[in-house]
């Protein structure tokens, strides 16, 4: 494959980042076949080295909205940097999104029960003395707080964790990518 169909083709693939990052890439790329040149190597030796260009967007993909969700701590980049992980290969599909769902419903129970805790609270104040339905409904009150903001907390946990993973799968792809173009 040669430089242009090469750049072409990535040029498709990360049609849907900012115009910005595209020219950012592509001019990246661009110098790593100026440089491969200048080195002697040929474009197609350059192509095998950088490996798909599919792969190559979707990796490069991911790293952005890793770095913007670690950055903005926003969920939509979490999700698209997760959705992209999820289509590399089967093996991600499975080993991530299995801990993924325990995590949401884990988080999900917790702030769902703490809820149901500080709504339930209010409900206390019938059929006894009113010392008593004020001391339970402002233990069932705390109880239900407490648990809410361990969802919340534990939901934060999982964000910072799951970046993490996201890096580390993002280069152990990358990795194999070159390690099959070398051995070949």
């Amino acid at each position: 494959m040669f430089k242009d169909q090469y750049l072409k083709q990535l040029r498709r693939e990360i049609k849907d980042l900012p115009e910005l990052e595209q020219k950012e890439i592509l001019a990246d790329i661009g110098e790593i076949f100026q440089m491969g040149g200048a080195e002697g190597k040929s474009d197609e030796q350059i192509a095998n080295n950088l490996g798909d260009p599919k792969t190559l967007a979707r990796t490069l993909k991911a790293d952005i909205f890793i770095n913007d969700a670690q950055e903005q701590k926003t969920w939509r980049s979490f999700f698209k940097a997760f959705g992209l992980l999820l289509g590399m290969s089967l093996f991600n599909f499975m080993v991530m999104l299995t801990p993924f769902l325990f995590a949401s419903v884990t988080v999900l129970s917790l702030m769902a029960i703490g809820l149901m805790l500080i709504t339930g609270s209010f409900f206390l104040l019938v059929k006894v003395p009113i010392v008593t339905a004020i001391f339970n409904g402002c233990i069932v009150l705390g109880a239900g707080m407490a648990v809410f903001m361990a969802g919340f907390d534990l939901s934060k946990l999982i964000f910072r964790v799951f970046l993490r993973y996201f890096k580390w799968n993002v280069s152990v792809v990358r990795r194999e990518t070159i390690e099959s173009k070398n051995v070949v």
